[in-house]
């Protein structure tokens, strides 16, 4: 089932090829573990993993529970997803929502930030507008399934639901809960004036506390900062250092050329080039290339004397023209 789904890239033709292996029953949520690893490791969501849950969803029943409880697996441990996989997972289930291959009903509970943001961008992109998603939340048949997104028991929860979806650019989604906020407000115990100052000096003293911890935590990084720079500028040193002494090394090195034939020609030539001993083995002669050479020649009418940094040698079997030519 693995390779089948990993190496196929047309879901018509991978559903096909589901459907002809006979899977027996109950082995239908094992399918669909397979699908969702495969597409969260993906770097980038494939929309294949999307139609394939379709079709599946569309050709057996039991894939849309098996769906489904996958959802809120997911959903529960969001918060050990990693980030590719909190992008790709809840794009495939935004997919899925959208076509309708399972149902709404999975909003039930409260998960992961990042795993919620990602799946209603998904979802606004997915039904093309956020006028769509919006209608889809409003709706009276569905209203009960968001209950722990949108939540009214608690005026922190709906405070915090209101300031996340702010915070995600989907602020609309929560017109209602503000219009619930604003006429169901909260009610303030009285406090004795005593209480009031004692709440103010107390205020004022966590303010500067919290200033003072700020500048703490500048100090802190000012002085990471500064270790990394220092750190930085040792490692430098020792690179310049470590230079210095290759070139140091290089400077006792002597370079010679040797070849046999046209690499004895060749090795007679670098050698002129770059001031160098040469040995070589049957040359076919070289005086008149570094005799018309300009750069050759200004070398040896300066300072190389061909005659005592090139040795070469001929074999018993020389070419005769080799030998011939000086």
């Amino acid at each position: 089932m693995f390779l089948t789904i990993d190496l196929n890239h047309s879901a018509e033709k991978c559903t096909r090829k589901l459907v002809r292996m006979n899977i027996p029953s109950g082995q239908e949520m094992e399918v669909c573990q397979i699908i969702l690893n495969n597409c969260a490791q993906k770097r980038r969501y494939d929309p294949f993993f999307g139609l394939l849950g379709q079709r599946l969803c569309l050709l057996k029943t039991e894939y849309i529970e098996c769906f489904e409880k996958a959802f809120q697996d997911q959903y529960d441990l969001a918060h050990h997803l990693e980030n590719v996989k909190l992008k790709n997972v809840p794009k495939f289930f935004a997919y899925m929502l959208v076509t309708n291959s399972i149902s709404w009903s999975v909003y039930t509970t409260s998960s992961s930030r990042i795993y919620i943001k990602s799946l209603f961008l998904e979802l606004v992109k997915s039904l093309g507008g956020f006028n769509e998603l919006n209608n889809c939340l409003t709706d009276p048949t569905l209203t009960e399934y968001f209950q722990g997104l949108f939540p009214r028991d608690n005026p922190k929860n709906t405070k915090f639901s209101i300031n996340f979806f702010a915070s995600i650019g989907l602020d609309g989604l929560t017109n209602e809960l503000r219009e619930f906020l604003r006429t169901n407000p909260t009610p303030t115990p009285p406090v004795p004036a005593a209480l009031s100052i004692k709440e103010k000096e107390d205020d004022h003293e966590n303010q500067g506390h919290i200033e003072a911890l700020h500048r703490e935590l500048q100090i802190q990084q000012q002085n990471k900062q500064d270790k990394k720079n220092k750190k930085n500028s040792h490692h430098m040193c020792h690179c310049n250092s470590g230079l210095r002494s290759f070139k140091a090394v290089l400077s006792m090195i002597v370079i010679s050329f040797t070849g046999h034939s046209l690499g004895a020609a060749l090795a007679e030539s670098l050698a002129c080039i770059y001031h160098t001993h040469a040995v070589t083995f049957d040359s076919p002669g070289t005086k008149h290339i570094l005799s018309n050479d300009p750069f050759c020649q200004t070398n040896i009418d300066l300072v190389y004397n061909p005659k005592t940094s090139i040795h070469t040698y001929l074999g018993p079997h020389a070419n005769l023209i080799n030998v011939a030519r000086p």
